[in-house]
């Protein structure tokens, strides 16, 4: 337990390492309320924590899929704001409709 919320905390690291490993850890240790913490990073500067996370949300919403949806509605509500680095780690993130499609994920 005080492990995961240190691994939390670390999301907001400046140091690039740190804020991989604790996805790292989240993705075999994280819950299903660690999937809104992990958002944000999916602007993050640096390409392998934006890769790792977005893996770490499609692995979390598979293990949770009755967050499915709601993650799905705010990936879609971020895309409306952010960059193109954003929309290109959330396109990966459209591995999530392989089982199930629910509804298309659209990038402008």
């Amino acid at each position: 337990m005080f492990k995961r919320w240190l691994m939390i905390k670390k999301l907001g690291s400046e140091i690039d390492l740190d804020r991989l490993k604790a996805v790292l850890f989240l993705r075999k240790k994280g819950k299903d309320k660690d999937i809104n913490n992990l958002l944000p990073l999916l602007s993050d500067k640096d390409w392998n924590v934006r890769n790792a996370t977005a893996l770490t949300i499609i692995k979390l919403v598979n293990l949770y899929p009755e967050k499915k949806e709601e993650i799905l509605l705010k990936l879609h509500q971020l895309l409306e704001k952010r960059s193109l680095t954003t929309k290109l780690s959330v396109l990966e993130l459209s591995l999530i409709h392989i089982s199930e499609p629910t509804r298309p994920l659209y990038i402008s």
